[in-house]
Order: structure tokens, then sequence, then C-alpha cells
């Protein structure tokens, strides 16, 4: 936003952006993402052979199995998945930073227009830096703790995805994959909804600057 000074830069690294420097496009965690996709990929063939013997063997004794019109299209859906997952990871990460960015750009606009085009007056530029200092003060910590754990957590999450597709393949697996979704879409997103409660703490002291409290 501007209106920040020498704060800024750290937050708009930690709070409204994630580099893609240290997620998907670190070679750490494209390498780990890469032996874990073998693994599920070694982990998918051992499940297919198995499940093709037991349709063999339930045809010769009559017994029920998944037919073969629905274990096909099943295969061919769960390797598509697996092998795709970095890039789902990496556009689900792409978004969220496509939010934030917004958000800043929305918050410039919003100090423009509530001081009719004019720059931040000094009224809302002490009441910004105090409120800054203050929450940083109190929580600076707390909230680089929060970013560096969300940070671990996502790569975490990113390089399991190809495992976690592979539990999508067996029914009594699937709920392992649903938490897995659940818990990947929720920490890719949570920065977007800290840096839009913190924006909006912003544009409410920039308003109080502008009209007072009352």
């Amino acid at each position: 936003t501007g209106v920040l000074g020498p704060l800024q830069p750290l937050l708009i690294k930690f709070m409204s952006n994630t580099p893609l420097e240290l997620t998907t496009s670190n070679q750490v965690v494209i390498g780990v993402w890469g032996t874990i996709l073998a693994i599920a990929d070694a982990f998918f063939l051992l499940l297919v052979i198995i499940g093709s013997i037991q349709m063999m063997l339930s045809n010769s004794t009559g017994t029920l199995s998944i037919p073969l019109s629905e274990f096909v299209p099943k295969i061919f859906v769960t390797v598509f998945l697996m092998n795709l997952s970095f890039f789902f990871g990496q556009d689900l990460l792409i978004f969220n930073n496509v939010l934030c960015s917004a958000i800043n750009a929305n918050l410039g606009a919003f100090f423009t227009t509530i001081n009719n085009g004019a720059r931040i007056t000094q009224g809302q530029g002490l009441l910004l830096y105090l409120g800054v200092l203050i929450l940083l003060n109190v929580t600076l910590l707390r909230l680089l703790f929060q970013a560096f754990e969300r940070l671990v957590l996502w790569n975490l999450l990113f390089v399991l995805a190809p495992l976690a597709f592979l539990f999508s393949f067996l029914p009594q697996t699937t709920s392992v994959f649903a938490f897995w979704g659940r818990m990947f879409v929720i920490v890719t997103f949570t920065q977007f909804v800290q840096f839009l409660a913190f924006a909006l703490g912003l544009a409410l002291l920039a308003n109080a600057g502008q009209t007072g409290f009352s």
C-alpha cells in the first residue's frame, strides 16, 4: 500500500504473499514431491495388480468384485490426479496470492477514495503507524511463527499430495483423502483470510483518521 513505511516489506512478504521460491519453485520441495510421487506410483501399481488378480479370481469363483467398467476409468483418473497434483497445488497457491494482491490494491484505492484523491493525511498516517506498531509489538513473534508454521505445513501437505490422491482410489481410505483435501484448502487460504482481516483493520484506522471515531 505504500503507507506502512519500512514495515511494508515485512508485512507484504509474510502476510500478503506466499513466495513460490519457498514452495513450488524450491528445489528441495520439488525433489521431495518427486520422491513421494515415485513411492505413490509404485504402491498404486501394486494395488492395480492385486485388484486385477481379485477380479480374475472373482470371475472364476463367482464372488462379487468391482466391475471392469468402473475399475479401468478409476485407474486413469487416479493416475492423472497423482501425477498432476504438483500443478493443482501450485495453481491453488497462486490463486491465493492473487486474492491477497487484490486486497492490497483495493486497500490503496480506499485510501485515495476517502481522501478525495489526495495522499494520506498526517492524522491517518499517525493512526496507521500507531496501530501497526502496537500490533507488531504485541504479536510480531506470533505472526512470524504462524507464517513459518503455515509455510512448513503447506509444503508438507503439498509433497504428500500424490499419496493423498492414491488414498482416494480405495473406498476404505477415501476419508484420509478427504481429510487431506480439507487441510490443504484451509492452510492455503488461511493467509488470505488473515490478510483480509488485517487490511480491514487498516482501512478502519484510516477512516477514523479522516472522520474521527464518532
